[in-house]
């Protein structure tokens, strides 16, 4: 499936016949990346329904700590709310995996902490994340839950009935139906953005950048899947850092880890990881808007080319220059970083598509063994 320059790599993928995506696996990724503006505007207008409702069960009992919790990719939706939740009132906020909760609960909660445990879950079936929640609703009365899911028929939906409880249930074209997060992971992020921070930027600037980085992220992320690197690295700090994971998470699942992936902060990457940067490896850096974070981050960028350390850089950015070979600047509109998150994860999303077609595999179910399927077997 070659595209000639003049063709959208995306759009080509949406205009094949339905034979030849059945064929290729390409069902349900190419469109749910695609559509991601569209669903957030039902997102938007969702939480805004249910605004008042959301309102009265934060402040009816209001958390000494906010705990995140989700797997994989709902985890990376944590790490990317918690400096925003931070920012608006709840300071003692912080993502812990679901994973690590269910065999270390007693480590992170006491039966008399007042601590709201918000589980995140595109199916609402994750075993871990279930567990979980059965537990902590068992032992720790004094905690509240809150449930954002995709699936109103999920595990989760149905716990949340208890009366220390809500559970926010996002529109069916939310569901991913491949087995990589796109359109959920950003949705269920924007619903956790909305919920901390009801003063939100207005959604038409958020969608216009949503279709400013489909339209320039596409080709980009072609040319390079192009280009066979072996490695990629993402490099994030504060809200991007769960991009980073997010993105080379989409690039290993989908390339059923052809590409091996890392993902670091960019000062985190001096301390040992910056020896892993080969002439096989895609460097992948989600800029800062913040004037002293993009210091840093440029000057590392200056000591990897001073280095000659990998392959090829490419920056991620809203309005700002960085030193780079490639620069992805999606200028209009101007975002603050915090809410940046669901747009700059595009970029992840569309590079894991193509480098999953490069490889010969079918990024519907990009996993030719079976190891990963799209809702984790229960344990």
């Amino acid at each position: 499936m070659n595209h000639s320059k003049s063709v959208n790599p995306l759009q080509a993928l949406l205009e094949l016949s339905a034979g030849e995506q059945l064929r290729h696996g390409l069902q349900h990724t190419p469109q749910e990346i695609a559509r991601q503006p569209q669903t957030w505007r039902t997102t938007f207008q969702l939480v805004q329904e249910n605004r008042a409702a959301v309102d009265d069960f934060l402040t009816a009992g209001p958390p000494e700590n906010v705990i995140f919790s989700g797997a994989g990719t709902s985890d990376y939706i944590g790490q990317c709310l918690v400096p925003l939740w931070r920012r608006n009132g709840y300071k003692h906020t912080s993502a812990i995996p679901s994973t690590t909760l269910l065999t270390e609960l007693d480590d992170y909660l006491r039966p008399a902490d007042d601590c709201l445990l918000v589980s995140i879950s595109r199916s609402g079936a994750s075993p871990e994340g279930v567990a979980v929640l059965e537990e902590t609703l068992k032992k720790y009365p004094r905690a509240r839950h809150l449930v954002i899911t995709c699936n109103r028929q999920g595990q989760m939906a149905q716990l949340a009935a208890a009366p220390n409880a809500f559970c926010l249930v996002l529109d069916e074209s939310t569901n991913d139906q491949g087995l990589a997060m796109t359109a959920s992971f950003s949705n269920l992020l924007l619903a956790g953005q909305l919920i901390a921070a009801p003063d939100f930027i207005n959604i038409d600037t958020l969608c216009e950048a949503g279709a400013e980085m489909l339209a320039q992220a596409a080709r980009l992320a072609f040319d390079l899947a192009a280009r066979d690197f072996t490695r990629a690295c993402f490099l994030g700090a504060g809200a991007f850092y769960g991009v980073a994971r997010e993105s080379a998470l989409k690039t290993m699942e989908l390339t059923a880890g052809r590409i091996l992936t890392m993902a670091e902060t960019p000062l985190g990457l001096r301390h040992g990881p910056l020896s892993a940067l080969d002439a096989n490896t895609l460097l992948v850096l989600f800029l800062s808007g913040d004037k002293q974070r993009r210091a840093y981050e440029i000057r590392l960028l200056e000591e990897i080319k001073g280095k000659n350390l990998g392959c090829a850089q490419v920056v991620v950015t809203n309005g700002a220059d960085a030193p780079a070979d490639v620069t992805l600047n999606y200028q209009t509109p101007t975002l603050p970083d915090l809410y940046r998150p669901p747009v700059d994860a595009i970029f992840g999303q569309l590079f894991g598509l193509f480098a999953s077609l490069r490889h010969g595999l079918q990024p519907d179910t990009p996993s030719p063994s079976g190891a990963i399927n799209r809702v984790v077997s229960s344990i």
